[in-house]
């Protein structure tokens, strides 16, 4: 998050402190403490001894550092996380700001940070010793690939979001310059890269893919005509390979968001990008992708707590509520 949006991770202790709203300071100090919980429990890993199970040492350390109940154990790891932060970002963070985050927001972001996924973020018993301890965890592969590494993959996509923007006319259906071929170029040795260093069912890649296939269906629409239809740019635009490689990359970022869960606003760009693909050519697949888009929808946000629902904001983080 402030990598996209060009904020040095270094400065992150800066900003925490400058910040003149609540809601800057929470997401910051978030990220903060994520990024130390993952060195700390990383150097854990690198300890363990062959007859170790990583997932307990994984589990122990996220009941100590993440519990809000006190115990000697996690007092003395805290101590150790305050003072990595005091290091790297010359401020304190006390274990009391515990009680005043939004924990599923701090447990997502480390998850996020050490490649783990929980069946469950929202109802996890926060105020229990071991919170974590009968949960279900998935643990993800390190990089496969030591070539590259998620710096070149920052890179890759940097350079096909500036030749993109460089290449893009004033308006959507006059065609764009030579740089978004370019950009093409890019965007399809970075999903290359996101294979390499994440495997191909990541979140990463499927970020990566999301992006790719709107990239891909914005090159595809510049043969439309405003005329065919209000509402979708590629109406009556003959089928192309930037169609056929958008729809495959749509696809595919929409089976890993809805394994995975809890990305309910990605899953919705991937079949809203699917459902305008295939209404270009075929009624009935285009009935078939807005099922699925309304069926997704309304059965993902029904197994939500209403707590967490828009209807009622006071269970989001404060930074969403409006």
């Amino acid at each position: 998050l402030a990598h996209s949006k060009g904020i040095n991770i270094r400065f992150l202790g800066k900003v925490a402190f400058q910040a003149s709203f609540n809601y800057v300071r929470e997401i910051t100090v978030i990220l903060i403490i994520s990024r130390a919980v993952k060195r700390m429990i990383l150097n854990a890993l690198n300890e363990i001894d062959a007859n170790d199970n990583p997932r307990d040492v994984l589990i122990s350390h996220l009941n100590k550092l993440l519990s809000v109940s006190e115990s000697s154990g996690s007092r003395s790891a805290w101590d150790q996380l305050s003072d990595y932060i005091q290091a790297h970002w010359n401020i304190t963070v006390e274990r009391s700001v515990l009680t005043k985050l939004h924990m599923p927001s701090l447990l997502i972001a480390v998850s996020q940070q050490l490649r783990i996924n929980f069946d469950d973020f929202f109802n996890v018993k926060y105020l229990s010793l071991a919170p974590f301890s009968k949960m279900k965890l998935r643990m993800y592969p390190l990089p496969l690939d030591e070539r590259y590494t998620s710096q070149s993959l920052d890179l890759m996509l940097a350079k096909a979001r500036t030749l993109d923007r460089r290449g893009r006319r004033s308006q959507w259906n006059i065609r764009s310059g030579p740089e978004r071929q370019r950009a093409t170029e890019y965007f399809d040795k970075a999903v290359r890269i996101a294979i390499a260093v994440y495997e191909k069912g990541s979140l990463q890649y499927a970020e990566v893919a999301l992006e790719y296939a709107k990239h891909l269906e914005s090159m595809h629409e510049e043969g439309g005509n405003p005329l065919n239809s209000k509402w979708n740019r590629a109406a009556q635009v003959p089928p192309s390979d930037y169609s056929e490689s958008a729809l495959f990359f749509y696809e595919d970022a929409y089976k890993i968001y809805d394994k995975e869960g809890l990305y309910y606003r990605y899953m919705i760009e991937c079949l809203q990008g699917l459902s305008r693909l295939t209404a270009a050519t075929n009624v009935l697949s285009h009935i078939t992708y807005r099922k699925r888009r309304a069926s997704a929808t309304c059965s993902r946000l029904s197994n939500l707590p209403t707590k967490h629902l828009a209807t009622n904001t006071s269970g989001l983080p404060k930074y969403i509520r409006r």
